[in-house]
């Protein structure tokens, strides 16, 4: 329970720096003057934000999996 509850916290810690660096200075980019290159550096800065909203949900979806196990059990 504990490892769940500290993963979920790690994802959700991971998805909102990736929003706070994406375009406020802290992962700024050069401009490109190139629309490809420009959504390429982009694409870079919502990696973070994916991973960590799809670990956020595996997460609680094994939470609430566990939770529903151990509530059968009594």
């Amino acid at each position: 329970m504990l490892k769940t509850f500290t993963w979920f916290m790690v994802s959700f810690i991971v998805m909102l720096s990736g929003i706070a660096s994406a375009h406020d200075g802290i992962a700024h980019h050069a401009e490109t003057h190139n629309d490809m290159a420009h959504f390429a550096a982009h694409t870079l800065m919502a990696l973070p934000v994916v991973i960590a909203v799809w670990l956020l949900v595996w997460g609680a979806k094994r939470f609430i999996a566990k939770r529903a196990v151990l509530r059968k059990r009594g």
